[in-house]
């Protein structure tokens, strides 16, 4: 029974750990905007230490906010086949608003974890001229009188 014990403590401390490379990215939900318009991203930190605030260079025609200044944090572990791994991801959420048309670069955004600093890759954004203008909202309205003959139940 000890011997057993022994065994199975040496095969659970000689199963391989995996962890994915500790690197950031940014997800962005569309990359062709109207002026005005805005879009929500996400600053995603994986199996690093928790991340600093996030670093946006300046990208003239793009507002780019933070939602969030603790980011969300979500740690994952499992173990297939004698092979254990571990997943910790750390989420800025941020919103990009289109100012002006044209193609911009938003990025690289940069974030320093336990003494590294880790760079996002650069993101593309094509801002293109309105298509359709809108009508003030006051001016979507419409007024009707029906006139119907009084009946009884």
């Amino acid at each position: 029974m000890m011997r057993a014990s022994f065994v199975w403590i040496i095969l659970l401390t000689a199963a391989s750990v995996y962890a994915q490379k500790p690197g950031c990215t940014l997800q962005v939900d569309a990359q062709t905007l109207e002026p005005n318009e805005a879009i929500d991203a996400r600053l995603v930190c994986t199996n690093t230490e928790q991340p600093s605030l996030p670093q946006a260079p300046d990208s003239a025609g793009l507002d780019v906010s933070l939602r969030n200044r603790r980011p969300f944090v979500s740690s994952q572990s499992s173990w297939i086949n004698g092979r254990t791994s571990q997943k910790t991801t750390y989420t800025y959420n941020l919103q990009i608003t289109a100012r002006k048309t044209g193609t911009h670069t938003l990025g690289p955004l940069s974030v320093e974890a336990g003494g590294t600093t880790y760079e996002t890759n650069a993101v593309r954004i094509v801002v293109r001229p309105r298509r359709v203008t809108s009508v003030p909202r006051g001016d979507r309205f419409l007024f009707a009188e029906i006139d119907v003959d009084r009946t009884s139940l």
